[in-house]
């Protein structure tokens, strides 16, 4: 049995940790419940209920990605916070081929609620590993930086200090063999502030294009003929 280092008392609709935030604390419900929620064109669709006892934000951990879906107290709520130390020493404690094994069975159940909840359609343009040269202006500074993949829809910037989620910023992103930029107005969805692997999960931020010209749309669309 897990240590609990921690314990959080949440009030009927409190929000423990949002859809696109990151974080690695798993939870156990100690009393009361939490609703898993994710947003499906502009509503809230209940995905799970976790009640007394069960567990929950273990994908996040499990698979270094950012939170999957909302969790929300149902009633007066308390969550104990399980010991990260203990948990991780359990799953180090494993072969790297089990690892792998519960980091496919956690992308996969990713996978199979986004499609079940009719997420899968949100994106309509799949990301394809391309790398551009960009910037953007931040705290009054100019900052460079280039893509980690990028649909026509949006992309993935790498940077050691990524913006807060929701932040509205102009992207400005060169394409080969075009000497001007494409402006783009863009939204920061999500960012990862940590991670342990800097080659496969790089520090950065996922942002999706609120506003791009039609010029611009097609030279983006020509340079990513697959999206």
């Amino acid at each position: 049995m897990f240590e609990v280092i921690g314990r959080e008392n949440y009030g009927d609709g409190d929000i423990i940790f949002e859809e696109y935030t990151t974080g690695d604390a798993i939870y156990q419900v100690e009393t009361g419940a939490v609703t898993i929620t994710k947003k499906v064109y502009g509503e809230n669709i209940v995905v799970e209920v976790i009640r007394k006892g069960e567990i929950f934000g273990e994908m996040s951990y499990i698979a270094r990605i950012p939170r999957t879906a909302t969790a929300k107290a149902l009633g007066a709520t308390v969550v104990n916070i399980l010991d990260p130390g203990a948990v991780r020493k359990e799953f180090i404690s494993l072969s790297p081929g089990m690892r792998q094994i519960f980091q496919s069975l956690v992308l996969r159940l990713k996978k199979a609620t986004e499609t079940s909840s009719g997420v899968h359609f949100l994106r309509k343009d799949s990301r394809i590993p391309k790398v551009f040269s960009l910037s953007f202006l931040a705290d009054d500074t100019v900052r460079e930086s280039y893509s980690h993949d990028a649909s026509c829809g949006g992309l993935f910037i790498k940077t050691q200090r990524p913006l807060d989620r929701g932040r509205e910023f102009e992207l400005t992103l060169w394409l080969p063999n075009d000497d001007k930029p494409l402006k783009i107005d863009c939204q920061v969805m999500w960012n990862r502030l940590k991670t342990d692997d800097p080659i496969a999960l790089p520090l950065g931020m996922g942002v999706r294009f609120k506003h791009i010209c039609r010029k611009d749309y097609e030279k983006l669309h020509v340079a990513l003929p697959d999206c």
